[in-house]
């Protein structure tokens, strides 16, 4: 029975998501939107606070970045087995990602060097 319950709120997190981004981008107002798509307003206000309140609780996690390849140890003719970007969580947990190329190694390096940590 949970499982249905689970199901049933994801499809409906899904509708309203749906709704509430293609209304803010049809330029109607939300109760015109509401009548011309025959939805209730009430709900719809309901399910926009609610999916408001769900962004807002993700809570950034602290990480520290770290290359470990030097350019010198790059193969130059585009194969892979390339540089390895780790990510390390204060948690302990370790993200690895090997680049298949020195730009990419690079840019994935030079982008995750401006994240906040």
């Amino acid at each position: 029975m949970q499982n249905r319950n689970t199901n049933r709120s994801s499809k409906a997190r899904v509708h309203w998501q749906h709704h509430i981004e293609a209304q803010a981008a049809s330029g109607l107002t939300q109760s015109a939107y509401c009548r011309e798509h025959q939805l209730n307003n009430k709900y719809f206000s309901l399910w926009k606070r609610k999916l408001r309140k769900a962004a807002s609780d993700v809570q950034m996690i602290p990480m520290v970045v770290k290359t470990e390849a030097a350019a010198k140890k790059m193969p130059s003719d585009g194969s892979t087995n390339s540089g390895l970007l780790k990510l390390t969580f204060p948690t302990g947990v370790i993200l690895e990602f090997a680049a298949p190329n020195e730009s990419t190694f690079l840019s994935l390096r030079t982008h995750l060097a401006q994240l906040p940590c």
